[in-house]
């Protein structure tokens, strides 16, 4: 039993995986993994852009809550940017990026104001 395990994985260990574990007969190729990349680089470009403009023009004195704003304005932008890209559905992308955003962002402030 070891010798025919060590002769499948002695010429492709992946596939002999995928054949064996998964009963998958031919892996394909990774299809999309490159656009997805790029998709997610040109959306952080893009949300880090907005906040830190932002940072240099509003007044100091509301810094926080106007950052925290221009924040969710970045994060839906990107969420409908990517989802304009991958023909994603829109407000499933937007609510994702401005919950899960938000969620950080308040944790990150509440963690930023203990250590103060």
């Amino acid at each position: 039993m070891f010798d025919v395990a060590e002769a499948l994985t002695e010429l492709d260990p992946v596939a002999a995986h995928a054949d064996t574990d998964l009963r998958l007969e031919a892996l394909g190729p990774a299809s999309g993994a490159v656009l997805a990349a790029l998709i997610a680089g040109l959306s952080f470009g893009v949300g880090a852009a907005i906040p830190l403009a932002a940072m240099i023009w509003l007044p100091r004195g509301e810094l926080l809550a106007l950052t925290f704003v221009a924040i969710l304005f970045a994060l839906a932008l990107t969420g409908w940017f990517a989802a304009w890209l991958t023909g994603l559905p829109v407000m499933r992308l937007v609510r994702r990026n401005i919950v899960l955003g938000s969620a950080v962002m308040a944790a990150g402030i509440l963690v930023g104001l203990a250590v103060d």
